[in-house]
């Protein structure tokens, strides 16, 4: 992806200040420090400014493309510092018949790279069922939403087809957390809103009587 050095527009520091979460939720999903948010917020702006300029990738979620975006500034990063490598063929010394890999013990084997992308996440005892399932912007942003004192909010999407596809992910999120007394869902055109309930307020309400006293 062909990045540029002009300066963003405003719409554009519109559009990165209201998806400036996700730089923060994808140094978390990496297992990244905030040392590396300087690394990825150039990779995430230079997203914002293709995304909004080129209509080929707006058939794509942005957060798509930020993500790939963002993990390919922390390959080149990683490639910078790489070390460089030696084959474990390679022999020690002057004797020919003693190589590295006679070396290797069972015990070193979990820490041999095998060729491929090095860059690779590998886990091991992971349940399948929490695998691919990232969450979703809107996810992120209603389960923040729920934990602040705000009592309403609202998506705007650019089309029609695409509110009305994020409407029934929202549906489905709310259906699966059985939110349904948590929060009523709205769609006015390319609108959607979200609303508390007043039985979840006055929960809400009740738990900090109760914390005070």
């Amino acid at each position: 992806m062909k990045k540029s050095n002009t300066p963003l527009t405003e719409y554009e520091k519109s559009f990165a200040e209201k998806h400036h979460h996700f730089v923060f939720y994808f140094l978390r999903k990496q297992g990244l420090s905030d040392e590396w948010y300087d690394v990825v917020i150039f990779a995430y702006l230079h997203a914002v400014k293709n995304y909004l300029q080129r209509q080929d990738l707006q058939k794509y979620q942005f957060s798509t493309i930020a993500y790939y975006t963002m993990k390919g500034a922390i390959g080149n990063e990683r490639r910078k510092k790489r070390i460089s490598t030696i084959s474990l063929e390679s022999t020690i010394g002057d004797n020919e018949n003693f190589s590295l890999m006679d070396t290797i013990t069972r015990n070193h084997l979990d820490y041999i790279f095998y060729e491929g992308d090095t860059d690779m996440e590998i886990k091991y005892d992971v349940p399948i069922q929490t695998l691919f399932r990232e969450k979703s912007e809107e996810t992120i942003a209603i389960e923040n939403f729920l934990k602040s004192n705000h009592k309403t909010m609202y998506f705007l999407y650019d089309t029609l087809e695409e509110s009305k596809k994020r409407t029934n992910a929202m549906r489905k999120y709310r259906q699966d957390k059985h939110f349904y007394n948590v929060y009523e869902i709205k769609k006015r055109g390319k609108y959607v809103f979200i609303e508390k309930t007043e039985q979840f307020l006055q929960k809400v309400e009740q738990k900090k009587l109760q914390h005070k006293k």
